[in-house]
């Protein structure tokens, strides 16, 4: 009883105590033994329950002294920011076993804050926590087996450890653990359990989870696609901060996917993702300043934008900078920068990269002019799936430019390329089918692949495939379609699509004779040096009056490509 009174006695001095203490030096001690950082409550929000806690923290176990100690000079909470007097809290707590302190001192290691860096030492102390059963712990055991880090990489042992933290409620695992399922690292595949564990890092607020749940979404994987679905869910984990889900969000405001197209907008997130120091929003921030979509036009800060993510190692943003220094676009032009830049995105890997040496080895620009050396890098980028790097080695091989002459392989190449969507790979391939260069000779195939390329927007396949039409080559004879694709090609100023407009209007084919506009698609075609044009313009001029001519002028002045 005597005791009782005794402890009473000192909890009254110490609330008077603090009921007179200033308001802005009180900040209310952690409670809890996770290495979230608690709230600051100031005396306005003081109520006596607080006065057990602050109390109780004073009789807690000498190694959660010692954690919590550790953990105030880690944040700075109460005396200056120190790490070397944190580690040495942390080890004195962890040394007695207490898991949190044993997270904190590995992940003292893991960065190297107060102590020698080791991921060594850091998988030792999180080993040690996990087998205690700390989510935590076990979920950063699962990232270190995860990246092999500090021990040998294992998609086994580390969905082992997120398992068991999933199990414990680490929201973070959970989503890892999601992952694991949908790729079948480490487990069998199994999407529909992929897609349970992110509902439930998503639910617990996690914004991983949230991330892969708008991926699913996304994708179609288990759940109807709904690219609504996957805004709504990219926006949870984007407004948490999460750097990817804002360039994921930033994607679909620019291209109006399952929301309101706003370009302004998304360039707004990949700003956010940008500032954090993400490598892809500062790259997808200079497109659009390159573009001028979202925003003013602005080479100079697409350039430095570029220059941030190239230097964070994003080996597209290497490749384009070369490019950018190549043309001199945002900065000044200087060949040595810019094959800097290319070497660094060719030799990591990147198929960018590789093809825009292929480039420059085509072309000379920045070093001598090798074919062989560019058909070299044309492969090594043609082989991981670069479908302008397969259209340019085949041409190549069409042409025995640092290869032997191979129409076959040309042809496969096209195909590759074709397959993979390419425009350009798709209408070299009509033409190889057209004129049974590396293949059987076949109308119809390489009408089909001349719409594919030409429904693109390629000018010359549209100008090709207007042919198609006016022959019946491949198509059903129709001057109406020819004409139809010619003008699509002609509108983009291709010569030979305006050329061909010319005749439809001079001879009445698929449109209603109108010597006007025979002379002014002829002029503009042979304002680009096209010879045949010009010898078709004399014979128009003919037949032409004074003012029918200055029409024509006039119009062929006012002109304008469209885009």
């Amino acid at each position: 009883m005597k005791l009782l009174l005794a402890i009473a006695s000192i909890i009254v001095v110490l609330y008077l105590f603090t009921l007179v203490e200033p308001a802005s030096n009180f900040t209310m001690p952690h409670t809890t033994l996770s290495p979230i950082t608690a709230p600051n409550v100031t005396l306005a929000s003081f109520a006596p329950a607080n006065i057990w806690l602050r109390v109780s923290s004073w009789f807690a176990p000498s190694d959660v002294k010692e954690y919590q100690r550790g953990k105030a000079y880690a944040q700075g909470d109460g005396q200056p920011k120190d790490f070397n007097e944190a580690a040495r809290h942390f080890r004195i707590a962890a040394d007695a076993g207490q898991t949190d302190a044993q997270v904190a001192l590995g992940q003292s290691y893991a960065y190297g804050n107060g102590v020698e860096k080791s991921d060594a030492e850091a998988l030792n102390w999180y080993r040690k926590a996990a087998e205690q059963n700390n989510a935590l712990a076990q979920k950063l055991l699962g990232d270190a087996y995860a990246n092999g880090r500090g021990v040998q990489q294992s998609d086994e042992e580390a969905t082992k450890w997120y398992s068991k933290a999933s199990n414990n409620g680490e929201a973070t695992a959970q989503s890892a653990l999601g992952v694991a399922y949908l790729n079948g690292r480490g487990v069998n595949k199994d999407e529909a359990e992929a897609l349970a564990w992110f509902n439930k890092s998503a639910g617990a607020g996690n914004d991983w989870g949230q991330f892969n749940l708008g991926e699913a979404y996304a994708h179609g994987t288990v759940v109807s696609q709904s690219y609504t679905e996957a805004a709504a869910w990219y926006r949870n984990a984007a407004t948490q901060g999460n750097a990817t889900a804002q360039i994921a969000l930033g994607q679909l405001y620019y291209n109006g996917t399952g929301i309101n197209k706003n370009e302004a907008e998304a360039v707004t997130w990949f700003r956010k993702a940008a500032e954090q120091g993400d490598s892809w929003g500062q790259y997808y921030l200079a497109l659009a300043y390159a573009d001028g979509r979202g925003i003013d036009r602005n080479p100079a800060e697409a350039a430095n934008w570029l220059r941030k993510s190239a230097e964070a190692g994003n080996t597209q943003a290497q490749a384009a900078l070369g490019q950018l220094y190549l043309t001199g676009y945002g900065v000044e032009k200087n060949d040595g920068e810019a094959m800097k830049w290319v070497w660094a995105s060719a030799n990591a890997g990147s198929a960018v990269g590789q093809y825009n040496v292929a480039q420059a080895y085509h072309y000379g620009a920045g070093m001598p002019k090798d074919n062989a050396q560019a058909a070299i890098w044309y492969r090594k980028s043609a082989d991981q799936g670069n479908a302008a790097a397969q259209v340019a080695l085949g041409l190549a091989y069409a042409r025995g430019e640092g290869v032997a002459k191979d129409p076959i392989e040309a042809a496969k190449l096209y195909l590759k390329s074709a397959e993979g969507g390419n425009a350009w790979g798709q209408y070299n391939l009509a033409q190889a089918y057209a004129n049974g260069t590396g293949v059987n000779k076949d109308d119809t195939i390489a009408a089909k692949w001349f719409r594919a390329s030409a429904e693109q927007g390629n000018a010359d396949a549209q100008t090709a495939l207007g042919l198609a039409y006016l022959n019946g080559r491949g198509v059903e004879k129709s001057p109406q379609e020819a004409m139809a694709w010619y003008r699509k090609s002609a509108e983009q100023g291709n010569q030979w699509g305006q050329f061909n407009m010319a005749l439809g209007y001079l001879y009445g084919m698929g449109l209603n004779k109108d010597s006007v506009q025979a002379m002014m698609w002829a002029n503009l075609a042979a304002s680009q040096h096209n010879q045949q044009a010009m010898i078709l313009r004399k014979t128009i001029a003919k037949n032409l009056k004074p003012d029918q001519r200055n029409e024509a002028d006039r119009l062929a002045k006012q002109w304008q490509p469209k885009a």
